[in-house]
């Protein structure tokens, strides 16, 4: 009986410790979340550097169509397309660190591979090779618009406990240790120019 409770209660710690560590790894953050609406159809929102940087850290969920948005309106939208799109799914977005400059973004540090509800990236340890204009872009394929907590800054970690994104294609997943100099960088056809109004 004595085993049985002593297993019992070692395996609940372990428990507890799993669920601790998956929520770092999800991010608990110190930079206060703003509520941002992204327009249905590809519509997008963005945030950029003020200054040339080599480091970004965000999180971004999206939350209840209720929240209340952020006043004053925190970022930059733009509208998508008239019609929607056949094939979007209703929830979910895409999230892109992009080049002022061009329609590059960075794979590493963007959720781009599927749509999410939650994206975390961090440059962490390994600085952008770069010094460049940022911007954080959120695009939205659904045919309705969705709110989405946003907190982003381009030079200090928004996380609690801080981490290196993965320098591979979708950024974190498993923590690796590789140099930022071998950042990919992807072309993005599907993106509107940032420096436009």
């Amino acid at each position: 009986m004595k085993i049985q409770n002593v297993i019992l209660i070692t395996s609940l710690l372990i428990l507890q410790i799993i669920c601790i560590t998956s929520q770092n790894i999800v991010g608990s953050v110190i930079f206060p979340y703003n509520t941002v609406e992204v327009p249905q159809n590809n519509g997008t929102w963005f945030l950029c550097s003020e200054e040339p940087t080599k480091y970004v850290s965000y999180s971004v969920r999206v939350v209840d169509g209720t929240l209340p948005l952020t006043e004053p309106e925190f970022g930059t939208k733009k509208e998508g397309y008239n019609a929607p799109l056949l094939t979007a799914p209703h929830e979910g977005i895409t999230a892109q660190i992009r080049y002022t400059s061009s329609y590059r973004f960075l794979p590493s540090l963007s959720c781009y591979m599927n749509f999410v509800t939650l994206c975390d990236q961090d440059t962490g340890n390994y600085l952008m090779k770069d010094n460049e204009y940022y911007c954080l872009v959120l695009m939205n394929p659904a045919p309705v618009v969705q709110r989405v907590n946003v907190t982003v800054s381009f030079n200090s970690s928004v996380f609690d406990s801080a981490f290196t994104s993965d320098n591979k294609p979708g950024g974190n997943s498993v923590s690796r240790t590789l140099s930022r100099d071998s950042l990919l960088e992807f072309s993005s056809k599907t993106g509107q120019d940032l420096n436009q109004p």
